[in-house]
């Protein structure tokens, strides 16, 4: 998975030691890897130190990883797809290169499942039962704290989104800014 230090990789490596799959995780920046790690990654890799591809490689016998999951497109997400034994799975949860993965490409070229997840048709594809049913076993693990979130670090109504955009981009940031409808 890349986007390693992303809140989305910190909820699927805790899913990992829940479920019991591994998972290795792409990070730009050392300042994630010892969370990471402590949160249950297998595996961290630094981009920008190392050849993923290589290293992943390396750490599955040179099979490959069994999904791959995209969060950024991209060089990144097609580093991913080379990273994918013949029968992987490609699954896209983001665009944040703003730049598509080639899909005929991953498709025809690379043999490999693209999957796309998206919430909203997900949460058009399944009844109000089973939404309600997944969301109480995520609310189950936080609550158990056997999941635990992003915490939120400030919240700003929309009127001060400049403020909150100035915020956000501080280095040294922990946790979540939130904009609410509220003042």
């Amino acid at each position: 998975m890349n986007a390693g230090g992303s809140s989305i990789a910190r909820i699927f490596t805790q899913l990992s030691k829940i479920l019991g799959f591994k998972i290795i995780l792409v990070i730009r920046n050392e300042i994630h890897r010892e969370e990471l790690l402590n949160l249950g990654a297998w595996k961290v890799i630094n981009s920008a130190l190392s050849n993923v591809h290589e290293n992943i490689m390396s750490f599955t016998g040179c099979i490959g990883a069994t999904v791959s999951i995209d969060s950024v497109g991209g060089e990144s997400g097609e580093l991913l797809v080379k990273c994918l034994r013949q029968s992987g799975k490609y699954l896209s949860l983001g665009l944040l290169s703003g730049i598509q993965v080639n899909w005929k490409k991953v498709n025809e070229e690379y043999g490999i499942k693209t999957l796309l997840f998206s919430l909203r048709l997900w949460n058009r594809s399944i009844s109000v039962t089973d939404w309600h049913k997944k969301f109480n076993e995520i609310i189950d693990l936080t609550t158990n704290n056997k999941l635990k979130l992003s915490t939120i670090n400030k919240k700003y109504s929309f009127t001060y989104y400049k403020k909150a955009i100035h915020h956000a981009q501080l280095p040294a940031l922990k946790g979540k800014i939130l904009l609410t409808h509220t003042n």
